[in-house]
């Protein structure tokens, strides 16, 4: 069975339960938008939402490239498999600069469609032609329970004018 082969006839089990009420969905959003990493790191919170108008999304150079195609060169070096199907494989990692009340802040952005994007095309700006500067974005952002001040971006959503509108936080 072909990996195509899994998705066909998928179409006929899902079904519409019914639309979603827009005022539900804005009301649930101001429940979950914090002003600020500071807020987050008050509540003792390890995943939430940003809201800027100033997001910068860039490539930087991963400090961390191990280039696992020159290991067999040397006899002494031992490859450890785990490092084949890391990021450390690429050699830009995404980011993000973006503001909040507590001033800039800068992110790696570790959303799975970026580095796919490197992994076929390269680190090209192209990448991030979905997030729009101009416009509110709202950033998931998450940290581990054993380093709650280290966020990392997880995620970057753009939403319609009339959400924007109603979730004012600055």
């Amino acid at each position: 069975m072909t990996r195509t082969d899994n998705f066909i006839g998928l179409e006929k089990e899902i079904i519409c339960l019914g639309k979603v009420n827009k005022d539900f969905i804005i009301s649930m959003f101001q429940k979950i938008v914090s002003p600020s990493i500071s807020k987050l790191n008050e509540e003792r919170k390890s995943i939430g939402v940003i809201k800027t108008n100033q997001l910068k999304p860039y490539w930087d150079v991963n400090k961390n490239f191990v280039n696992t195609s020159q290991f067999n060169m040397f006899e002494d070096v031992q490859c450890i498999e785990t490092s084949l199907y890391t990021k450390d494989q690429y050699l830009k990692e995404s980011r993000i600069s973006f503001n909040d009340l507590d001033g800039i802040h800068n992110l790696q952005l570790n959303d799975w469609q970026y580095y796919e994007f490197q992994r076929k095309f390269g680190a090209k700006k192209d990448a991030f032609r979905y997030i729009s500067k101009d416009k509110d974005n709202y950033i998931l952002i998450g940290n581990m329970y054993q380093h709650r001040n280290i966020w990392i971006g997880l995620g970057v959503h753009e939403c319609k004018n009339e959400l924007s509108q109603t979730l004012q936080l600055f």
